[in-house]
């Protein structure tokens, strides 16, 4: 790892609020279920996060599905009163427009830089948005009828530079199947971007089997997702920002 990568991990880390470095990979919860989990899991999956949310706070009323968003606008109500409340009108690509009195974007920076604001955004924010880069990712999950990995005493768990897969870790303890994720990223998730995903199904799995054996050939299941191709994220997992634009990285949380 060399020293700007050491250097991102570590500042990404603190923005967390991670208690520790330590707590940051692996958490520190005191709850035993949780204790045996790989770091940077959630169990069952993050999809519950938006489905409790629309459950518990939001409403399913309340959502709007296939409006991506245009623009986003601060409009005086009161010409008479400068110092007045302002009003935010939100208008998506499908021609409809929503007022409210706050905007939350939750989306990728690289993705948040394609909205028209008005007022624009201050310039801090502007130069750090257009240096944000996602990483390039495709993401693959295997079932199979046995943990075959851990009759030979394997984790199911690697990291290679080698290709096609750059990680992989046994993830059966979120719906009890014998399940591997992995990802490949990198200069190999563009290579494979360019090839077809039957060709590249056969690679993770020769892969696979030169490492555990040929047990590995006979997946129950195979889901092969290429992050670079999804229209509103274009890449994965997450953006990480240009040389000399840390310094302003603070910035991306501030209130508009």
């Amino acid at each position: 790892m060399n020293r700007i990568s050491l250097l991102y991990l570590l500042s990404y880390a603190k923005w967390q609020n991670a208690p520790s470095f330590y707590g940051f990979l692996h958490g520190e919860s005191s709850n035993k279920e949780f204790e045996n989990l790989p770091p940077f899991c959630v169990k069952n999956g993050t999809q519950q996060i938006c489905e409790q949310l629309v459950k518990q706070v939001i409403g399913a009323e309340n959502v709007e599905l296939n409006q991506p968003v245009c623009n986003v606008s601060f409009l005086q109500e009161s010409t008479h009163n400068p110092e007045g409340e302002k009003s935010v009108y939100v208008t998506t690509k499908c021609g409809r427009t929503y007022k409210c009195h706050q905007v939350i974007c939750a989306i990728p920076p690289n993705i948040l830089r394609e909205l028209e604001f008005s007022p624009p955004l201050e310039a801090s924010k502007r130069y750090l948005l257009s240096s944000m880069a996602m990483g390039s990712t495709i993401k693959f999950i295997l079932t199979y009828k046995e943990a075959y990995w851990k009759e030979n005493n394997f984790s199911g768990e690697f990291i290679s530079q080698g290709s096609p897969i750059t990680w992989m870790a046994d993830v059966s303890y979120q719906n009890q199947v014998p399940t591997l994720v992995g990802f490949l990223a990198g200069h190999n998730a563009i290579s494979w971007s360019q090839c077809d995903e039957e060709d590249l199904k056969v690679a993770i799995l020769d892969q696979l089997s030169l490492i555990f054996g040929e047990w590995a050939l006979e997946p129950t299941g195979v889901l092969i997702r290429n992050w670079t191709n999804e229209k509103f994220i274009e890449g994965g997992t997450v953006c990480f920002p240009g040389i000399g634009t840390m310094i302003d990285l603070a910035s991306i949380r501030n209130s508009h």
